[in-house]
């Protein structure tokens, strides 16, 4: 009798335990579906600042006594023999221009003291604005000439002569270069050169905006020619802004300047520019412009008080689009990387490191070690190459 009582109890505590069970499952079913997840796939982060860049290129202007009949198109690239138009070509006005700035450079020959006149936008003559501005255009061709001796300039003035030019090619008007030509000059043309690098400062972007509007439109006969080579991009930036690779550059920089023989940033530029190879162990940044991405090298960081300036040279892509901007606004790729981007709230610390909660089997959790690279407002980045226990398809809990 008394081992029958015992069977009927057993069998009545079997509904009890699976209504634990069930409950207890329920319990934590209801648990983990009140908790949000987030499914890991590996992709590609971008942080970005957005700057106001200038561009700088090498360029001639070529103004003719009279306007030809072009038999090109502006904005495209051409040859050093091929035909700009049929009939002849005048350019007294343009030789006589460059002889008057060789002059003034010679007269400075040996001084290593390079600026923009300002007073010349004082004395600037609306009345006579021609007259105005030749002044100005000398006074800045001057200084692309003032890296030269002496020697070397009185050698350029003797070759410079004004002439009547038939069959008219970039070789025969005493263009320097092939590259993209165009119709028309945005006054920049002799404020930014390679050549007076040297000078670069917030100040000297900002004094060179007044002297370049006073500059522009100088002439209608204009024939610029754009060298596609390189283009140097300045940007002004806070302080704070760091670059992704920036720490390479002074690395690289040791050793360049010292090979100089004048140790200033145009010459800097003009060697990097004839030394690919050395311009290679620089390091790359992108950015985006008009819906396009490019690729430069960055050369230089100029600290000022509050500032710096950020100089690039881009050597690829240098195409007729980007050479006829010189002002523009640029997303520059402060950081770049692939990894996992999770909300911030997803990691939390235990024992002084970094955890994400992640579920297995679609209920089983365990902890899993971070390291967290970049915190983006309420998100965090963990780059794949330091968090190489994560993986695509992880569920990760939002809210562990």
């Amino acid at each position: 009798m008394k081992s029958k009582r015992r069977s009927r109890r057993k069998n009545n505590r079997k509904p009890l335990l699976y209504m634990l069970i069930i409950f207890l499952m329920a319990l934590a079913w209801m648990n983990l579906s009140s908790k949000q997840t987030q499914t890991l796939h590996n992709e590609r982060y971008v942080k970005t600042y957005e700057a106001d860049v200038t561009l700088i290129k090498n360029e001639q202007v070529f103004y003719f006594d009279q306007k030809p009949s072009y038999l090109i198109s502006s904005g495209t690239r051409i040859s050093m023999n091929q035909l700009l138009a049929e009939q002849s070509v005048s350019t007294q006005g343009y030789a006589s221009d460059k002889s008057a700035a060789i002059n003034k450079a010679i007269s400075h020959a040996g001084s290593s003291k390079k600026e923009l006149d300002l007073s010349l936008i004082d004395s600037f003559d609306e009345d006579d604005k021609t007259k105005s501005q030749r002044e100005i255009r000398i006074m800045l061709s001057a200084l692309r000439y003032q890296s030269k001796s002496e020697e070397e300039l009185k050698d350029i003035l003797e070759k410079n002569s004004g002439a009547s030019i038939s069959s008219p090619t970039l070789k025969k008007i005493g263009s320097d270069y092939p590259g993209y030509v165009f119709f028309d000059d945005d006054g920049y043309e002799q404020v930014f050169t390679f050549s007076n690098m040297d000078m670069l400062s917030k100040e000297f972007l900002e004094e060179a905006d007044e002297i370049a509007d006073l500059n522009r439109g100088y002439g209608n006969n204009v024939l610029k020619v754009t060298d596609d080579d390189g283009v140097i991009i300045v940007a002004a930036v806070p302080k704070e802004v760091e670059l992704q690779r920036e720490a390479l550059l002074q690395e690289r920089k040791t050793g360049i300047y010292e090979r100089l023989d004048e140790e200033n940033l145009s010459s800097y530029i003009e060697l990097l520019t004839e030394r690919v190879d050395l311009l290679r162990g620089f390091p790359k940044v992108k950015f985006n412009m008009d819906d396009n991405e490019y690729a430069a090298y960055l050369i230089e960081s100029i600290e000022e008080e509050e500032e710096k300036i950020l100089v690039f040279m881009l050597k690829e892509m240098v195409q007729g689009e980007i050479l006829s901007k010189r002002k523009g606004t640029a997303d520059i790729y402060t950081y770049e990387n692939q990894g996992y981007l999770v909300p911030s709230r997803s990691v939390f610390e235990k024992d002084g490191k970094s955890y994400v909660m992640v579920l297995s089997k679609g209920y089983l959790r365990r902890n899993v070690e971070v390291t967290v690279t970049l915190v983006d407002g309420s998100q965090v980045f963990l780059s794949r190459s330091e968090n190489s226990n994560l993986s695509d398809g992880m569920q990760v809990l939002i809210n562990p």
